[in-house]
């Protein structure tokens, strides 16, 4: 199927390097450029943030992984060790009076927040409320606002890491796949992300920390290769048209 769809189509690119190599060292003839996810290219409107914090609002993007509501391979101990793990982190923000706020980039998310909300001490989490802990976007210009007032989200989606980034907003990733890995080395920001099924807690918790702590610098290193892989996507775009033109 794949060998089909290759020798039927006029532009071949790939999304990254391990990419290009899985196909092509499988699929012989089949040369492409490696250009950035097409994401890059989605446009949005920079905002201001309106409120001034102590601590950085930490954003908390969860995603159903081994999750048999959605994943294609059920595990439950390691669908609620992933669980376990985001609850204890936000309680443990929380008790140290860092904002903290779920949200989903799917509907499916939307179930995980939820068993997490379950997992936590209810002492702590009645110390915030339920308005301000969860926040649903309906439109893609909602999600791009709330991910610019964030300071740092911790996400699991690949594009729960991309967008953030896209709108220079620094990420801890926790990667259950190589492509998140990819992504966050390709912005230098190999030291803010860890394994699905290696991160613990208190690894989080200190790379958070860290990461508090070189915000500005982060969002300058971000903000470069962002521009980069933009005009990257628009010459993408640019063939394309040519080819159908």
């Amino acid at each position: 199927m794949i060998h089909a769809a290759l020798r039927k189509a006029d532009y071949i690119s790939y999304r990254d390097c391990a990419s290009k190599e899985l196909i092509e060292s499988d699929q012989p003839g089949f040369e492409g450029e490696v250009f950035p996810d097409l994401a890059f290219g989605l446009n949005f409107t920079p905002i201001s943030k309106t409120t001034r914090r102590n601590k950085p609002l930490i954003g908390i993007n969860p995603m159903p992984v081994y999750d048999y509501r959605y994943w294609n391979v059920r595990d439950d101990g390691q669908y609620h060790a992933y669980v376990a793990k985001l609850a204890r982190l936000a309680e443990r923000l929380i008790s140290e009076n860092y904002p903290v706020v779920f949200f989903p980039t799917m509907w499916r998310d939307d179930y995980v927040i939820i068993d997490i909300l379950k997992e936590m001490d209810p002492k702590i989490r009645s110390k915030v409320e339920d308005s301000k802990l969860v926040n649903h976007c309906d439109e893609v210009s909602e999600l791009t606002n709330l991910l610019q007032d964030i300071d740092i989200v911790v996400a699991t989606r690949f594009h729960g890491t991309l967008l953030p980034l896209l709108v220079n907003t620094p990420v801890l990733g926790i990667s259950y796949y190589r492509k998140n890995a990819d992504l966050m080395n390709e912005f230098g920001q190999d030291d803010y992300h860890e394994t699905l099924e290696e991160c613990d807690v208190d690894r989080l918790y200190s790379k958070l920390m860290t990461l508090a702590s070189n915000l500005q610098q982060t969002k300058a290193d971000i903000f470069q290769k962002t521009k980069e892989y933009q005009d990257l996507t628009a010459k993408q775009w640019d063939r394309i048209i040519q080819l159908i033109t």
